[in-house]
């Protein structure tokens, strides 16, 4: 799936739950969680990513420490909080009620029927 081509706004909303999902198993910098979400079929750009990073942290549903390793450049690591993992509950409840009633919507016919209560 090309997370900021083909999908565009439906990834964008749902990219805030992905991050915590990712984190939620995980500290992890942002390269790290961009390749993450590559492992599972988006395309992401750090464009997209890191304004969504910046966002959860604001609301306090991440943390971010940087952590200077023997080689290379410090990262930034981020981990979830409290109240990121409680807010990702939320949004999982949320998506599978929207999936629920999107599978419900699209499985109908696509004309309405006498049943339905519409006329031809």
């Amino acid at each position: 799936m090309g997370g900021d081509r083909s999908t565009g706004d439906w990834f964008r909303s749902a990219l805030p739950m992905l991050l915590l999902c990712r984190l939620a198993d995980e500290p992890q910098h942002g390269y790290a969680l961009m390749e993450g979400l590559r492992s599972w079929g988006f395309d992401v750009k750090g464009a997209t990513v890191y304004p969504h990073l910046n966002r959860l942290h604001d609301e306090g549903r991440i943390d971010s420490e940087w952590h200077a390793p023997r080689s290379g450049p410090a990262r930034k690591i981020m981990t979830i909080t409290d109240e990121g993992r409680e807010h990702l509950r939320e949004l999982q409840e949320q998506w599978a009620l929207f999936r629920s009633q999107m599978d419900a919507a699209l499985e109908r016919p696509a004309h309405g029927s006498a049943a339905d209560g519409e006329e031809d």
